[in-house]
């Protein structure tokens, strides 16, 4: 694939490795905040490296975005779109997650933003095999879907759980809330493999 694209197309997955490496720490950071302890300050006093460091991933994928939504493929845009959903529902939780002091207290919440970052992990390995072994970016690929059914799974289980064991209404949408936006961004991670996968037959 790679000896046949043009000089956009060959800026565009220069960027793409460097967009999946920051998406992927980006979840490492979520994930650290929500194995923290509770914060009792203001959660921006706490956490200011965690949001600034998902904030510039997040802002790092929209300019992607933009760059892609210029090119002539639609699978590019497709990419960067799907991209763009997961980092930006990274950048909710980790707001969620800050703004109402859910840090250390939804084991639920920590196993899901466990398999996200496996599954961010994954996409960023896949991606220097793209166009070069359709077999490992099918693999890793394969891995990305993987963990987002397994969050799925425990998604819907844990919020059945939640809901028949809640004896406090706003505990209960808060964990629901930042569990949601997880979700979303395994979904977004998930939509971005498809299309990787799509991409390894591209001429």
């Amino acid at each position: 694939m790679f000896g046949h694209l043009r000089t956009k197309d060959r800026q565009l997955f220069a960027q793409l490795a460097g967009i999946t490496s920051r998406l992927s720490h980006s979840t490492a950071l979520l994930a650290r905040l929500l194995d923290g302890p509770h914060a009792a300050a203001a959660p921006q006093a706490v956490h200011p490296g965690v949001l600034n460091g998902v904030l510039h991933a997040r802002d790092d994928v929209h300019t992607f975005t933009a760059f892609a939504m210029r090119m002539d493929r639609m699978e590019y845009r497709d990419l960067a779109l799907a991209l763009d959903a997961a980092a930006s529902a990274v950048w909710d939780a980790t707001v969620q997650a800050s703004e109402l002091h859910a840090t250390g207290t939804e084991p639920r919440a920590r196993e899901l933003a466990a398999l996200l970052g496996d599954a961010a992990g994954a996409l960023h390995e896949a991606v220097p095999h793209v166009g070069r072994d359709p077999a490992i970016v099918h693999r890793y690929c394969t891995n990305v879907r993987e963990h987002a059914d397994a969050g799925a799974a425990l998604y819907y289980a844990g919020v059945e759980r939640l809901v028949a064991q809640s004896t406090n209404a706003v505990e209960t949408l808060r964990a629901k809330q930042i569990s949601d936006v997880l979700l979303n961004a395994l979904d977004g991670c998930a939509r971005t493999a498809v299309v990787l996968d799509r991409l390894r037959w591209a001429d």
